[in-house]
């Protein structure tokens, strides 16, 4: 009998509010419990997510920098990212398209991950972390082409979406 384990993908945002709620000079079981997740290949997030942040001054940015084994290339992703996701939700691309944009490929790795074999004897349950805030819960009419927030994106490609928080309980996160 195979073991089912939540594989959490988490978007920037998350890791923003992460950072930005919970020092790790005051709460660091968090951040131990975070770096478990990592150490067993259960947190990861698009190589995207870690331009995002590298690409400005975030005090997270030495953290990214030495946890770079998270972050999955994005390589293998564009393709699925372009033909797929932007495919049907155009509005996720940012308008500027010099800067880093990891929202697409969140939801790109997500699927990949669910759609692909797992040929093991542990099973995984791709879980997207975001912590952007629903458009179609303010405006449920909203055309596909004008969705750009990950959790509505998730709803779509029936991917499940939750916040860092519900991360947190899901997996028993310590807070000292």
């Amino acid at each position: 009998m195979s073991e089912n384990l939540n594989l959490y993908i988490i978007d920037t945002s998350s890791l923003i509010q992460i950072k930005d709620h919970y020092d790790r000079r005051i709460l660091p079981g968090i951040w131990k419990d975070l770096e478990q997740l990592i150490i067993d290949q259960r947190l990861v997030a698009p190589e995207e997510v870690k331009n995002e942040i590298l690409d400005g001054d975030d005090s997270l940015v030495p953290w990214v920098q030495n946890h770079v084994r998270m972050f999955y290339p994005n390589g293998d992703l564009i393709g699925l990212t372009q033909n797929v996701v932007l495919k049907k939700f155009p509005q996720m691309a940012k308008e500027d398209s010099e800067k880093p944009n990891a929202d697409p490929f969140v939801v790109a790795l997500t699927l990949m991950i669910s759609q692909g074999p797992q040929q093991s004897l542990i099973s995984f349950n791709p879980i997207v972390v975001s912590d952007e805030k629903s458009d179609l819960i303010k405006n449920p009419k909203l055309p596909s082409s004008q969705i750009k927030k990950i959790p509505d994106v998730c709803n779509h490609f029936e991917l499940k979406c939750i916040n860092h928080l519900e991360m947190f309980k899901n997996e028993g996160f310590r807070f000292h």
